[in-house]
């Protein structure tokens, strides 16, 4: 099985605040400067890169854009879509930048270290990326559901769906194919270290749904 090196953040909240701001602008400056010195193979950025509605020529939005540069000149950078509260459609900006993918809808990317994320094309990957955004209306009408659907008719197709991909990556974990989960949302029951119960506005999934 191929090793690969792979960074993972989520929740980094690119604001227009200026204290905010200054404090996100040294952290995730302090992960870019650790990207560029162990050159990792891809970045994951599991949602909430901003935390809100951004104008694009916004602080914040120059901001978030600059980092998400700086980390595609060292490798392929996947950005999955986080809460709708937070992202909106801020994510639209990464469209078009070299070396990045921003992932709005669900599915699979099809990851090579020479390539990136690639549509399938018959080579076997390095790795296969399943990308579970936060779930918003428009990704559960994508699934094929009601928007207004209750919520245990979504976590059922949520987890068909995850089953599907589930099958899909035993297959290709057989051929010796990295396989990796990268979404955005709460694991039912999940704990903190100060033994708070996560809670949160995105739906809770089961560790049966994860396996």
């Amino acid at each position: 099985m191929p090793k690969l090196k792979i960074i993972h953040a989520a929740d980094i909240h690119f604001d227009n605040d200026a204290d905010i701001l200054q404090e996100v602008i040294t952290c995730s400056g302090f992960m870019a400067a650790h990207a560029e010195k162990i050159r990792p193979d891809a970045i994951v950025i599991a949602g909430d890169l901003t935390d809100q509605r951004l104008l694009m020529d916004s602080p914040g939005a120059l901001a978030s854009l600059g980092f998400v540069r700086r980390l595609s000149a060292v490798c392929p950078v996947l950005v999955v879509k986080g809460t709708e509260l937070h992202d909106f459609d801020n994510l639209e900006a990464l469209q078009g930048l070299p070396n990045v993918m921003a992932v709005k809808g669900g599915g699979p990317g099809f990851f090579k270290k020479d390539l990136g994320v690639y549509p399938p094309d018959g080579q076997l990957p390095d790795a296969v990326f399943s990308c579970l955004p936060s779930l918003s209306k428009a990704f559960l009408v994508s699934l094929g559901t009601d928007a207004n659907a209750a919520e245990e008719q979504v976590v059922n197709l949520v987890g068909d769906v995850m089953k599907g991909w589930g099958a899909v990556n035993n297959k290709m974990s057989e051929s010796g194919v990295v396989t990796v989960l990268a979404g955005h949302g709460t694991i039912a029951g999940a704990v903190t270290s100060t033994g708070q119960v996560m809670l949160g506005r995105d739906l809770a999934y089961g560790t049966a749904d994860l396996r």
